[in-house]
């Protein structure tokens, strides 16, 4: 023969379910989806898979007829053939060897004298797949990807922390601020100014202060004597608020009189703002009652409104008495 016994059935098989060895089984065919093997990364195409079924044994005439065909021999002398190779499989798995047959599966005898088949996965027997084999494919880094993103998510939440926290308190001391001011001046009031600082804020729009409140800066100065223990946050307002009446305030006798250089180290605020917009629109209002106010350097956060410009300190404090009297009871000295 041309042929061994095998590749007659092998080739049956790739159009007929099921090939009947007389006298020794039958090896039939199923189909099996496409699958993926997570271990070692291995995928399969769509497949028909071989089994063997020894309960099978008798003769349909298939395997012998094809044999006849392919071999040009007669139907009988194929008969004999298949019998002879039938006889030879079964002495082999007697004597415990294993019978391998390519192409279609193992078979060997076990523990307890049943034959153990186990199908070859060389040959796909689905014509659909005709052309697809078995491939590897890279593991996926989905740990690592995992890891990368929990520690952006941190990060991203460690950054935002602080912000959302320096948020909240402006927040509070927008809210608390205009009640702070209020108790400033209320202590201002009771504790020593009598009825003089009552005459100066006669008038004072609280509500319009309240309201300015929210625009305030909130920064922390040196302590002096002179500005008794007020930050800039309690002195800031609105520009139509921040100056005391029109009749309170003493009026430059001459144009002369106002400073137009501002090189000392020595300024006196009246007002402190984040934007230039508040702080303008003091400097001109202080401006058209005859002052010479502006905006002193510093730092760079606070626009600081001033009036007057000193060499010396002793100089500032003595005309910080006159500003607090006439233009804001809580001015302060500033040295840049």
């Amino acid at each position: 023969m041309r042929y061994e016994l095998h590749e007659h059935i092998s080739r049956l098989l790739f159009d007929h379910d099921c090939v009947v060895v007389p006298g020794f089984g039958a090896f039939l065919i199923r189909y099996h989806s496409a699958e993926i093997n997570e271990a070692t990364h291995m995928m399969r195409p769509p497949s028909k898979r071989v089994y063997f079924n020894k309960s099978i044994i008798e003769n349909d005439g298939l395997l012998a007829k094809s044999i006849s065909l392919t071999e040009g021999v007669s139907y009988k002398e194929a008969l004999q053939y298949i019998d002879k190779e039938s006889t030879r499989y079964q002495d082999d798995l007697k004597l415990g060897k294993k019978l391998n047959l390519h192409g279609v599966g193992r078979l060997v005898l076990n523990d307890d004298s049943n034959v153990q088949f186990t199908p070859s996965l060389e040959i796909n027997y689905l014509f659909d797949s005709f052309g697809l084999s078995i491939f590897r494919s890279s593991a996926l880094q989905r740990e690592e990807v995992l890891r990368q993103s929990i520690n952006k998510v941190i990060e991203k939440h460690i950054h935002e922390k602080p912000v959302k926290q320096r948020k909240r308190n402006l927040l509070w001391a927008a809210v608390l601020g205009p009640v702070a001011i209020a108790a400033a001046i209320g202590y201002s009031v009771l504790s020593g100014s009598g009825v003089q600082n009552n005459q100066n804020w006669a008038g004072f729009n609280f509500m319009q202060l309240s309201q300015s409140a929210s625009e305030t800066v909130i920064e922390k100065e040196p302590v002096t004597s002179e500005t008794i223990n007020i930050t800039e946050e309690n002195i800031t307002a609105i520009a139509e608020d921040i100056v005391a009446p029109a009749n309170n305030i003493e009026e430059p006798t001459t144009a002369e009189e106002v400073t137009t250089i501002h090189l000392g180290d020595f300024h006196i605020v009246v007002g402190s703002f984040k934007d230039d917009i508040n702080a303008n629109k003091l400097i001109t209002k202080l401006k058209s009652k005859g002052y010479d106010a502006y905006t002193a350097d510093g730092d760079s956060r606070y626009k600081r409104v001033a009036i007057g410009n000193y060499g010396s300190e002793a100089e500032a404090e003595e005309a910080l008495k006159e500003i607090k009297k006439n233009v804001h009871p809580q001015s302060w000295i500033y040295n840049n």
